[in-house]
């Protein structure tokens, strides 16, 4: 019997407007509503997770695997990177647009111009996506942002996740070449080629997965993962009941040990909703 569910969001459990909608509450509340456990797990970060609040009683894993919350948003584990190392990191890319994300804050060290011009250049939206996701994206960060932020006033957080999205071949080699030579205290797990995703070193979604179901005294044969990206790939080989949309990036599809449909004909919900009917 599954008596976990771990989801990851963009891609996999939220619908094509990366947004959560009834079919995906339905699913949600299905699962706690039977006694199991939910839980999200997302390179997002908590300020970007509001729809799960509802949800009493699901857990997040957020930022890569380096925070997990309850409900009430307690802290139940976390892994901030040192900030020894992370003070030297600034002081090679201070220039680049990097976030630096706490539990609640993300700090930049440009200027909101500068850092929104920068982040639309790396993507490769169509111009007619654009604006809608630009307001979606700072929407739900309102409140959670610092631009213009000091060396100083980064290491006073907490830092736990490091997102940078590459502009061009000569800094993301930069980054690439730093990283690997740091990798003892720095891991990188990207959803695509344009975007670091940097947190401390060995932490990611499927350890800090098989930490809750351990807290939750749940069994790995009774922990069902669903992912679709390159920060998936830990979780999805770690659990045999590990799920990729059909549509998911090639590396996830193979590393799953299954495939169900797309993700936005809302695969992972009725899947879900499908193995609770069915252990009943």
């Amino acid at each position: 019997m599954i008596r976990l569910f771990a989801c990851d969001l963009d891609g996999t459990l939220l619908n094509e407007r990366h947004e959560c909608d009834e079919v995906i509450d339905e699913a949600i509340d299905s699962v706690l509503k039977d006694g199991r456990y939910f839980t999200i797990a997302t390179g997002r970060g908590y300020d970007n997770v509001a729809f799960i609040k509802k949800h009493q009683g699901a857990f997040v894993i957020c930022l890569n695997g380096s925070l997990c919350l309850n409900d009430r948003g307690d802290i139940l584990y976390q892994e901030s990177i040192d900030k020894e190392v992370l003070g030297e990191l600034i002081d090679h890319f201070h220039q680049y647009n990097i976030e630096y994300m706490s539990r609640d804050m993300t700090y930049v060290m440009t200027d909101e111009e500068d850092f929104i011009e920068r982040v639309l250049s790396s993507s490769d939206m169509r111009e007619d996506e654009r604006e809608d996701w630009l307001f979606r994206y700072l929407k739900a960060r309102e409140g959670h942002m610092v631009y213009g932020a000091k060396k100083e006033d980064i290491l006073k957080d907490d830092i736990l996740k490091l997102n940078w999205h590459a502009t061009n071949d000569e800094e993301a080699k930069a980054l690439e070449e730093y990283l690997l030579r740091r990798q003892d205290v720095l891991a990188n797990a990207p959803c695509d080629h344009r975007l670091f995703e940097i947190t401390k070193a060995f932490v990611n979604k499927g350890k800090t997965i098989k930490w809750l179901a351990r807290k939750l005294r749940v069994e790995d044969d009774e922990v069902a993962v669903y992912g679709d990206g390159g920060n998936d790939l830990e979780m999805l080989a770690m659990f045999k009941h590990s799920y990729a949309p059909s549509d998911a990036k090639e590396e996830a599809k193979k590393t799953a040990h299954n495939i169900i449909g797309p993700y936005i004909e809302h695969s992972v919900s009725k899947h879900i909703k499908e193995t609770l009917k069915e252990e009943q």
